[in-house]
């Protein structure tokens, strides 16, 4: 049995450990602000803050556009850990630790969009050639998915990530396909459905931006739902259903939005500007960060040119503390 002198020793002990564990890497700050009290993290070490701007006002009337520094797409949370992130840069897949400051080159060429990132730890991408193709995020067990259609993209995995839903076009005909993580088919959902802007978060239920707004897709069904009303043409970067909040969390590009979905209340989470735009986004599994491509405009020179300079950038999930990942380029 302990006695009062062993358990405040093994306290101590136990309190000096996690310090020494915190701060093991010089590298990076030991002090972090905690996104809960049960997973230990990493996320804001080596970030910096970004300051919030308009310099433009309206929409500029430009001639060119150009992108200065890396083209980041498609950022994804791993599922199974909170440290790290998988994103695209140009035609590449990279993977960044954020405790470790470790980069690593998953893809090297040819890649046409990173879709997903699944809990039985697959990346599904499309290749240049419009093909799915399956990674492990070691690197292991590429895997060509698909081998006919014209396009097949904006695949979307499960919640338990044993299956995937794709987009695949046959000449001007485009349908959605469920398949196993072999490829082997199971279903086809007709109709249009854009699922690079929705979330598979339950068996049979997708949220997102659909004909009707912001709502949910049964798949069973093809029941369609709305909870927020948008025009057609309403441009929508992604979206996630949160479940503490009970609510669709929604992006397009000057604000981040949430959506309660019993109410149909909108709330601004992030307010960006003409100069200030916030693209592609992910949520972390426990739904406490925001993880979203941020680019910021500024003029160039002539004057008729827009300078666009893309950020990885990390938010707590009420859109406060915003802050840009630093990766050394």
């Amino acid at each position: 049995m302990f006695n009062d002198k062993n358990m405040k020793t093994t306290t101590f002990i136990l309190a000096i450990s996690i310090i020494l564990c915190a701060c093991s890497s010089a590298f990076f700050a030991c002090e972090q602000k905690p996104l809960d009290d049960i997973i230990d993290h990493c996320l804001f070490n080596n970030t910096e803050p970004l300051e919030e701007h308009n310099v433009f006002g309206i929409y500029p009337n430009i001639a060119k556009w150009q992108l200065s520094g890396p083209n980041y797409q498609h950022p994804h949370f791993n599922p199974n850990n909170l440290n790290e992130i998988a994103f695209q840069k140009s035609r590449q897949i990279w993977i960044v630790d954020m405790c470790t400051g470790e980069k690593r080159l998953l893809v090297s060429d040819y890649v046409s969009s990173l879709w997903d990132w699944g809990k039985t730890d697959w990346l599904i991408y499309t290749n240049t050639g419009m093909d799915l193709y399956k990674i492990k995020s070691n690197g292991d067990s590429l895997t060509r998915l698909t081998t006919y259609g014209i396009y097949n993209t904006n695949a979307l995995f499960n919640a338990k990530g044993d299956k995937y839903v794709y987009r695949k076009i046959m000449d001007i005909e485009g349908f959605s396909i469920i398949a196993n993580l072999d490829g082997v088919h199971q279903d086809t959902i007709g109709g249009p459905m854009r699922l690079d802007r929705l979330h598979w978060f339950e068996e049979d239920r997708l949220c997102g931006k659909n004909s009707e707004g912001i709502g949910f897709r049964n798949i069973a069904s093809s029941e369609i739902t709305a909870v927020d009303f948008i025009y057609p043409h309403f441009t929508v970067y992604g979206a996630h259903y949160l479940y503490k909040e009970a609510s669709i969390l929604w992006g397009t590009k000057q604000y981040i939005f949430r959506t309660d979905v019993y109410t149909g209340e909108r709330t601004i989470v992030k307010q960006g500007s003409v100069s200030q735009i916030y693209r592609e986004f992910d949520v972390s599994s426990n739904q406490s960060t925001i993880l979203v491509i941020r680019s910021d405009m500024t003029p160039g020179s002539p004057s008729y040119i827009i300078e666009e300079r893309k950020h990885l950038c990390l938010m707590d999930i009420d859109g406060k503390n915003e802050r840009r990942i630093v990766i050394d380029w």
